[in-house]
């Protein structure tokens, strides 16, 4: 379940830590809860259930109503090389292209994305193996940085007529 970080404190992944939070609206798979009191313990939902009264422990966050809603995974984006080259001629740092990028999806509800790296050399759309390599490095330091804001995935694509994208793809798998 998401809720907009930008209103509320994220759980933490930190382990022992709980986050309580309340009077929520939880959009689940077969109902809405419409003042509901979801525990996240160790950064993972652990219950999802109607906030009675007695249930509601001091220092829980009041949601006023919020919706909580199951994250989007998007299963396959392209969204980072726009980003990283939004038009001919205009092309940005990577890391901070990663960054914005998350940012964006991340206030659209996404929660997990994977990131489309074609291990191929295509002029017309601006592709090289290199830039492959140097996209996914991007993708995984900004994973390994305890900050990412969504669960960052990679999706290999691999023109199978191009031997320097298997060649670099093989690197990358082993």
């Amino acid at each position: 379940m998401t809720v907009s970080t930008s209103t509320y404190p994220p759980a933490t992944g930190t382990p022992g830590a709980v986050t309580v939070l309340v009077h929520g609206r939880a959009v689940l798979p077969d109902r809405v809860i419409d003042d509901a009191r979801v525990v996240v313990e160790d950064g993972l939902i652990a219950e999802v259930g109607p906030a009675s009264p007695g249930a509601v422990p001091a220092g829980a966050v009041d949601l006023r109503g919020a919706l909580l809603l199951p994250g989007i995974v998007d299963t396959h984006s392209d969204g980072l090389e726009t980003e990283l080259r939004p038009r001919p001629g205009a092309e940005f740092d990577l890391d901070f292209a990663v960054t914005s990028f998350e940012g964006r999806v991340r206030s659209a509800g996404v929660t997990t994305v994977f990131h489309g790296v074609a291990y191929e050399d295509h002029i017309r759309k601006g592709r090289t193996v290199e830039r492959a390599r140097l996209l996914d490095a991007a993708r995984r330091r900004r994973a390994a940085s305890g900050r990412a804001l969504v669960d960052h995935r990679a999706l290999y694509r691999l023109d199978a007529r191009d031997p320097a994208g298997l060649a670099a793809l093989d690197a990358v798998l082993t």
